[in-house]
């Protein structure tokens, strides 16, 4: 019974060993994950440490390239050049240093070489070149490379005009010369600075170490070499296999061609499928760019549409306020001043417009001043009064003539304004109708002719499809025993032969339909060009044509106005002279005072009228005579008032005796008795 106890727990502490998570599982799955997460961590750093000596590696590798290269490169430039590789490597600093590179300087010690060597030999430009920089070919042959460019370059450093040292260093060192020449700007020392920089740097390459690159260069070389002959080995190793499989693949593809030759119809049918797929993809593919295309043109004409509604906005917002009051008011004192600055070229000038114009007014006044006293001094009234009247009439036609032509200048100055901004602005449009008519008819058409070419492309493929097809077939019924060897061969070039004139024939078809489609596209953008030309063309003269009108509206103003100004300053002159004649008619036919008298009388009615003006004459004629002797008007002449009274005295006679004559005169409406 205690066994069986016994046996019973010893199958319980079993089972719960099993099932139990809390004991023996429990402790495996988390020893599983600690080894787990050991294991994990362990791979990590496994691959950081594989990752580490992969850069160290392939940073070595890469060092050992460019360690290779670098001294190959210095070799094979000192085997070509003649320098030892320690120059170079000094030389080639000074070079970078300088803005040039080693080929550079490559190519201009070579180029230096047969510059020596052609002056050596008796080359006239080489000697003429060297003889320049006071050298000569057996000074230079006696120097090595690197010594012949020192002497090059220090030569060269001292010569003092900067077009004639770069044609120097062309001749002697070639294209490459110019480039060289800063790093001779300081001759010799110069360089050689440099080069002890680079030494001091450590750049320089001893022949050595080059060497070694090289033959590093060349052990790399061939362990290349040995890896691709590898490769080779494996391939033929690998090609009895290989071989072994394109025969048991041929013979499962002649299986195939033979189950294609037994359903024929059904392998067509699947092409025709796969072919029409192709060619609808490819239409599909055709159309979505050319759908792509099409958003980018209608991008391209909404920003070109924008651009134009907003100029014709800021236009119309211009034209809106020029039609206001204010903005008319505005438009036209800016016009005036636009016009003026115009026509006088400089403000300047108002000072001396403004003294010119004053002079010729104050001319005109002396002038119609002296005949208004001319013609009162000769008694015509009349005559006065018509040259102040022509006066008035010859400033009125200069300041209204002056301001009816700057006026119309103005006006015509902004219409030309506006009219040139129109008419770019009509001209804008009809380029960018243009442009948009040629852009979308170009696009329309290279769709067309890449759909033309891209059918033309699927049936050639269907050709050659069909071709390989047949010289399937041929194969076959060769390998079969259907036909010889000759007749498969005859039907391969006879299959063949049917392909090319088949492809030959869908190439000239779509060339020709391609060619087709161009020459109309061309022929339409001839005409469209034709248009625009026509179109801005008459535009462009209609814009002359408005221009010359208003020039011509201008001239003719002022041509007005100065027909009207000259009528009024030839009839003042007229008068002038007029008046001048008068007057001096006038002082000839001077009286005595007996003379006036006699006419005093005859102005009063007569001698005999009793109690009149006549007795009243008589009466005082000795009085009168003793105011009138000569010896009176000697006295009188002393003195400055009574003088001036004489004379007014004796023009009020005479003035009276014409008064007296006009009315007597019948063509004056008197009678010839009136006075007598």
């Amino acid at each position: 019974m205690a066994a069986s106890s016994g046996a019973i727990r010893a199958g319980r502490a079993f089972v719960e060993l099993l099932t139990d998570d809390s004991k023996l599982v429990r402790g495996l799955r988390s020893a599983s994950a600690k080894l787990k997460g050991w294991g994990a961590s362990i791979s990590g750093f496994g691959k950081k440490l594989a990752g580490i000596g992969m850069a160290g590696v392939g940073a070595g590798v890469a060092a050992a390239k460019v360690y290779a290269d670098m001294g190959s490169r210095l070799v094979d430039l000192s085997q070509r050049t003649g320098m030892s590789v320690e120059a170079l490597s000094t030389l080639g600093y000074a070079a970078d240093q300088s803005g040039a590179d080693l080929e550079a300087l490559e190519v201009g010690v070579r180029k230096m070489q047969n510059t020596i060597t052609d002056a050596a030999t008796g080359s006239a430009s080489a000697q003429k070149a060297l003889s320049a920089l006071g050298l000569s070919a057996a000074q230079m042959q006696r120097l090595n490379p690197e010594q012949q460019f020192m002497m090059l370059a220090e030569q060269l450093s001292k010569v003092a005009d900067p077009t004639r040292r770069a044609a120097l260093a062309m001749d002697i060192f070639g294209r490459s010369g110019t480039n060289l020449l800063p790093m001779m700007a300081d001759g010799a020392n110069g360089i050689a600075r440099m080069q002890t920089e680079a030494r001091r740097l450590g750049l320089q390459m001893s022949g050595e170490d080059a060497q070694a690159a090289e033959s590093f260069g060349d052990a790399l070389s061939s362990l290349w070499a040995t890896v691709r002959m590898g490769i080779f080995h494996i391939g033929a190793a690998l090609a009895p296999v290989i071989r072994k499989f394109v025969e048991h693949a041929k013979s499962a593809f002649a299986a195939i061609s033979q189950w294609i030759t037994q359903n024929r119809g059904l392998v067509s049918t699947v092409l025709w499928i796969a072919g029409g797929a192709l060619a609808a993809g490819a239409a599909i593919y055709a159309f979505g760019i050319a759908v792509k295309v099409l958003s980018i043109g209608l991008g391209v004409l909404a920003t070109v549409v924008s651009i134009v509604t907003i100029t014709i906005k800021v236009l119309a917002a211009v034209v809106a306020f020029l039609c206001s009051p204010i903005g008319l008011v505005v438009a036209a004192v800016v016009g005036l001043g636009l016009v003026f600055l115009q026509v006088t070229g400089m403000l300047g000038k108002l000072a001396n417009w403004l003294g010119d114009c004053w002079n010729t007014l104050k001319d005109d006044a002396l002038t119609a001043f002296g005949a208004i006293g001319d013609f009162l001094a000769s008694g015509n009234i009349a005559g006065a009064a018509e040259v102040l009247w022509t006066l008035l009439k010859l400033e009125w036609a200069r300041g209204t003539g002056w301001i009816s032509v700057t006026w119309t200048k103005a006006m015509n100055f902004l219409v030309k304004v506006f009219t040139e901004a129109w008419s770019g602005l009509r001209i804008i449009a009809a380029v960018v109708t243009n442009a948009l008519a040629n852009g979308w008819d170009w696009m329309v058409t290279g769709m067309a002719q890449a759909f033309s070419w891209l059918m033309a492309k699927v049936k050639q493929g269907w050709e050659w499809l069909k071709n390989g097809a047949a010289n399937t077939w041929t194969w076959i019924r060769n390998k079969v025993g259907n036909i010889s060897d000759e007749e498969a061969q005859a039907s391969y070039r006879a299959n063949n032969a049917a392909r090319e004139r088949a492809i030959n024939s869908i190439n000239d078809e779509a060339s020709a339909e391609m060619a087709s489609r161009e020459n109309a596209r061309q022929a339409r953008q001839a005409d469209r060009d034709r248009e625009y030309n026509d179109t801005v063309g008459g535009i462009v003269r209609e814009q002359q044509a408005r221009e010359q009108a208003l020039d011509a509206e201008v001239e003719a103003k002022e041509k007005a106005a100065q027909a009207e100004v000259d009528a009024a300053k030839k009839r003042l002159a007229e008068l002038a002279e007029q008046a001048k004649t008068e007057r001096a008619a006038s002082d000839r036919k001077s009286r005595s005072p007996e003379d006036i008298a006699a006419e005093l009388k005859k102005v009063a009615g007569g001698a005999g009228a009793p109690g009149g003006l006549a007795d009243a004459i008589n009466q005082n004629k000795a009085s009168a005579r003793g105011i009138f002797n000569a010896e009176a008007i000697l006295s009188l002449q002393a003195q400055g008032p009574l003088q001036r009274i004489a004379i007014a005295c004796e023009n009020t006679a005479r003035n009276t005796k014409r008064m007296v004559e006009q009315n007597t005169d019948p063509h004056f409406g008197g009678s010839p008795g009136a006075g007598g």
